[in-house]
């Protein structure tokens, strides 16, 4: 009864986390200020769950959709969050960008460097790829949110269906000493999947928003309708009727 529910837990999660994913990847630039908002519901999600399992473990019964409800409970607040602070959390997409490339890099190889410690490596990566990244998702370039929501919302689509279908581990995912040094081929299949949604979703990207020159301003869409009236106002000669 308990995989049964846990089964149906994360298969409803799974499901909400696909959707919201081919959103973000392929019109994310486009709307950026929902992107943002669902990009802190996901991390929200993923906190969430983790907190849900503490939780369960202390009260010494397990519940997935204890675990379910937390995650949603956490995402929602995550996403509330994000509309009053949407810079702090424009900074976190592209931290989130640089953990799932660590996480890729820490699975694929770095976890063979030092096999005493194999995380080692691979959290660094995390940390310097995320700040980098970070740092990259706050410049105003149309070029940048478009490749940073392209990629990131194709990961959570293998992570999504990865979750229902297995062979594909979480974000932070923490390589077990003992695990075999070889990488399963199906792995390899889902970062192949990734490649593919993060190239689809650039493309389609760039060819939605080629007709106009900017969508959006990273902290308010309406404050760049009102810059832009600002500057026609300023540049236009004054014509007295």
């Amino acid at each position: 009864m308990e995989a049964t529910t846990l089964s149906a837990a994360l298969i409803i999660g799974s499901v909400a986390l696909l959707l919201v994913s081919l959103f973000i990847t392929f019109l994310g630039y486009k709307h950026f200020s929902t992107a943002l908002v669902f990009q802190g519901a996901i991390l929200g999600g993923f906190l969430g769950w983790e907190v849900g399992q503490a939780m369960s473990g202390y009260a010494k019964a397990s519940s997935p959709f204890l675990n379910l409800g937390v995650a949603c409970a956490i995402a929602l607040i995550f996403a509330l969050f994000t509309l009053l602070m949407k810079r702090l959390v424009q900074f976190l997409f592209g931290v989130a960008l640089g953990i799932q490339l660590g996480s890729v890099l820490n699975i694929v190889y770095l976890h063979t460097i030092d096999s005493s410690k194999p995380n080692q490596f691979g959290y660094c990566a995390m940390a310097g790829f995320g700040f980098l990244f970070g740092a990259m998702a706050c410049i105003r370039n149309r070029a940048m949110h478009v490749i940073l929501t392209a990629w990131v919302g194709a990961y959570w689509i293998v992570q999504s269906i990865g979750n229902m279908a297995g062979g594909f581990p979480s974000l932070f995912y923490p390589f077990p000493q003992d695990a075999p040094t070889t990488v399963p081929t199906a792995y390899f299949i889902y970062i192949g999947g990734w490649l593919f949604a993060g190239v689809l979703g650039t493309v389609v990207q760039f060819q939605l928003t080629a007709v106009e020159f900017n969508h959006h301003t990273p902290i308010e869409d309406i404050d760049l309708e009102k810059d832009s009236l600002q500057e026609r106002e300023l540049t236009t000669p004054y014509t007295k009727h």
